[in-house]
């Protein structure tokens, strides 16, 4: 009997470790592709006081991503707005640079079929704070 509980015991500790080792690891999602913008907020501040704070949940855009790191923003009118981007290792944050502008989304959602981001800056203009909080939601179309 005391030799079944040690297999037992044994066996129950090889599943839970290797169930544990497999929580740590991340999955990188493929971010290449093509991915629709769900949603989509902002919010300004200036000095403190409450600018703006606009939700919009039919922004009508469209990311593609290409593997040479390179893609194009599409607009509803068709427009298209080419981009680079970078996403680092740890799956953690995806880098856009479109018209001089760089944004990083930190993700809070990363997932085969959606991806949620926050990003966030403050501009000092003559001892004013500004501060420009976005939030964008993007599910996989592709």
């Amino acid at each position: 009997m005391k030799s079944k509980i040690l297999s037992f015991s044994a066996i129950l500790f090889s599943v839970l470790l290797l169930a544990s080792c497999a929580k740590l690891d991340k999955v990188l999602v493929k971010k290449d592709g093509k991915w629709k913008v769900t949603r989509t907020r902002i919010k300004i501040t200036s000095g403190g006081i409450p600018i703006s704070d606009v939700t919009n949940n039919t922004p009508n855009l469209t990311y593609t991503f290409e593997k040479d790191n390179k893609g194009t923003i599409t607009d509803a009118s068709g427009t298209n707005t080419p981009f680079t981007w970078a996403a680092d290792d740890d799956a953690e944050t995806i880098t856009v640079v479109s018209g001089g502008l760089t944004t990083v989304w930190n993700l809070t959602e990363n997932e085969k079929k959606s991806i949620k981001g926050k990003s966030s800056y403050s501009i000092n203009i003559f001892g004013t704070v500004s501060s420009y909080e976005s939030e964008i939601d993007m599910e996989r179309i592709n």
